[in-house]
């Protein structure tokens, strides 16, 4: 997805099914997925392409990338905790390297699919007293992410995390944050990275 200083024509359209219940699908035109680079950032940056309301890229390979979430967010409000839980399908329709096929140079796969799930739970409330202050607090959260490790370096990622916002009340918007984030490294690249190793040390 499109983050600063980079950015991508997208579409974004949101269903409130209930108060707390939405589902959301979000189209974009992909970051460069094989760019000169291979930084996805820097080669969106440094490419031709234009913003609006081009969907096609300069950079080859470069396709579409489609989400729908499904998600329940329930505000803090006085007395009431803060819930989010979100996730669901990923689809990119760009050329991934195919390293399950690393002998076959420059072998691809297109329309890569991937999943994700969120959930941050609001524990304690420091200022219940208003509506406007109830966000502040302790909260829990975890991710997990996934994509096929044929087509990614990193294909899990698992995420723990306990964070503080709002502290202190002269800055009630600073946050301390500590987590644990943990990555599976794809067996395809794990095998290459290896059999390199042992070419060179012959």
């Amino acid at each position: 997805m499109a983050i600063a200083p980079a950015f991508a024509p997208a579409l974004r359209v949101k269903l409130n099914i209930t108060d707390a219940v939405y589902n959301q699908f979000y189209v974009q035109r992909s970051f460069p997925v094989r760019g000169v680079t291979g930084n996805p950032v820097y080669d969106e940056v440094s490419s031709k392409n234009s913003f609006w309301p081009n969907f096609g890229s300069d950079v080859a390979g470069t396709g579409v990338f489609l989400l729908d979430e499904l998600g329940y967010q329930q505000q803090a409000t006085s007395g009431v905790l803060s819930t989010w839980v979100r996730g669901g399908p990923i689809f990119n329709t760009s050329e991934f390297t195919d390293f399950s096929s690393v002998r076959s140079a420059g072998t691809t796969k297109s329309n890569v699919p991937g999943a994700y799930l969120l959930a941050d739970q609001q524990l304690w409330q420091q200022a219940p007293s208003s509506d406007a202050s109830s966000y502040r607090g302790i909260y829990a959260g975890c991710t997990y992410m996934y994509t096929p490790p044929e087509t990614a370096g990193f294909y899990q990622n698992y995420e723990a995390r306990v964070y503080w916002i709002g502290p202190f009340d002269s800055r009630p918007r600073d946050m301390l944050t500590f987590s644990y984030t943990h990555n599976d490294v794809s067996k395809y690249i794990a095998s290459l990275i290896n059999l390199r190793a042992m070419v060179q040390s012959w």
